[in-house]
């Protein structure tokens, strides 16, 4: 729920920022009753989503189309060799159980 109000609202910010309306669009709905139609529509050019299943399944259908995905914050970690590995270990298991 928290997605689809953020999304809806970034659309309206940039349509107060001077976008013609239709050059961004929001769909929201339940991935299970609307998600195959949108991903293989021929007029869609670009998707983004939220989830790891979601994401395999819709990149298995969208072929060559452009993906945005946001993985629910549980996305791979680049930890050097020279990090303080307690720092790291704590920070990612907060990340893992937050939403910001």
């Amino acid at each position: 729920f928290q997605g689809a109000v953020a999304a809806l609202h970034m659309v309206h910010c940039f349509h107060l920022a001077g976008f013609p309306k239709g050059l961004i669009s929001c769909v929201t709905g339940k991935g299970s009753e609307i998600g195959d139609f949108l991903t293989m529509h021929p007029g869609v050019n670009c998707i983004s989503f939220t989830g790891g299943d979601t994401g395999i399944a819709i990149s298995k259908k969208a072929g060559m189309i452009p993906l945005q995905m946001e993985l629910g914050g549980k996305d791979a970690c680049i930890v050097l060799e020279d990090a303080d590995l307690d720092l790291v270990a704590a920070n990612i298991i907060k990340g893992g159980f937050s939403y910001r």
